[in-house]
């Protein structure tokens, strides 16, 4: 299924609203992982990490564009922050991996929650029908979006974290 120049600017509108129905939200206290003092680079390797598993240094420097030298340093940064451990891969002890540790992992989790506290008040002012039609919606993006890459997930059976 392709986008047509319609569909583009619907999905640019729909994004504006989103973002301007996100302003609208009253500030509140810093989310506590903001204490953490990461760079944004080393969010998006504890986010790597999370979603892909052990990484080797390797594997980091190809994914961020950086030497070998540099995503040592990267690891070497979250690792002192207790959020990364370095261990040898069990089927090459050769092989150096970077993984996040409880704590790193707490760390996403509390960002997530963030993310899902937001959708909570958002989603908030929706009746229920509508919240079910959303919800509708939100699982035919689901089911397109993973045929598209040739994964399938049940989104009949996939669970939501209270």
């Amino acid at each position: 299924m392709t986008a047509t120049n319609g569909d583009v600017v619907a999905i640019d509108r729909i994004a504006a609203l989103l973002t301007t129905a996100e302003a609208t939200r009253p500030l509140v206290d810093p989310p506590s992982w903001m204490d953490a003092d990461l760079t944004f680079g080393q969010l998006r390797l504890i986010y790597l990490l999370s979603h892909q598993g052990p990484q080797s240094i390797g594997q980091i420097a190809d994914r961020f564009h950086v030497s070998m030298t540099s995503a040592s340093q990267f690891a070497d940064r979250i690792e002192r922050q207790g959020l990364a451990e370095r261990h040898h891969r069990s089927d090459d002890r050769r092989v150096v991996e970077l993984r996040l540790t409880e704590a790193g992992h707490g760390l996403v989790a509390s960002m997530l929650g963030m993310q899902r506290d937001v959708l909570r008040d958002l989603f908030s002012v929706f009746t229920t029908a509508e919240l079910q039609q959303l919800e509708a919606l939100v699982g035919t993006m689901v089911e397109r979006l993973s045929t598209r890459d040739g994964t399938t997930i049940d989104t009949a059976t996939t669970s939501t974290p209270s």
